[in-house]
């Protein structure tokens, strides 16, 4: 089992405190790896996991709000908008309820290799980019979508040259995504 360990660390004058077992608030177990992002807002922690579930927690104890299996690592970060949460899992784009867990819309991508072009051991996942009333998506499969926030409606469908999967976080300015 693996943990999400929140850590305080205490800064007096010149010298930092090394984070010893009293200064851990909570901890909390998933069933593999974390390597996304965690994101936090109203005192909720949310983040994934390699146990294909997304978890939110509350950030003061620790005690799980709500838990969301995917079927594939959930490595990539976290947008909110509104009462949403957007990421990305095994190819695959979500918007939950951020307070009850609820899919409100997802993408499956029906890609024939799928979350097979995807490298357990490679962290790296681009997040969700918010614009306007889009959410953008890099994924592993060399394929960026773009949906619209609400309904899930498909606004852009990109192939990068050879399928290279899509690593970075897309940047938008002036309204072109990069």
């Amino acid at each position: 089992m693996k943990k999400l360990i929140v850590i305080l660390i205490v800064f007096s004058g010149w010298s930092i405190c090394t984070a010893q077992s009293n200064y851990i608030l909570w901890s909390f177990e998933t069933g593999d790896r974390i390597l996304s992002h965690p994101v936090v807002e109203n005192d909720i922690v949310y983040f994934g996991s390699n146990d294909n579930i997304v978890y939110a927690v509350e950030a003061n104890t620790g005690n799980e709000i709500w838990n969301v299996e995917t079927g594939h690592n959930v490595q990539s970060s976290f947008a909110l908008n509104g009462d949403l949460l957007y990421f990305e899992s095994g190819n695959n784009c979500y918007a939950l309820n951020k307070i009850t867990g609820l899919e409100v819309w997802s993408f499956i991508s029906n890609d024939p290799d799928g979350a097979e072009k995807l490298d357990p051991w490679d962290y790296h996942h681009a997040s969700p980019v918010i614009f306007e009333n889009s959410v953008y998506f890099g994924c592993g499969n060399g394929r960026m979508y773009g949906f619209d926030l609400n309904n899930g409606d498909l606004t852009l469908q990109y192939e990068a040259i050879d399928s290279a999967a899509i690593r970075s976080t897309p940047a938008i300015d002036n309204g072109i995504i990069y």
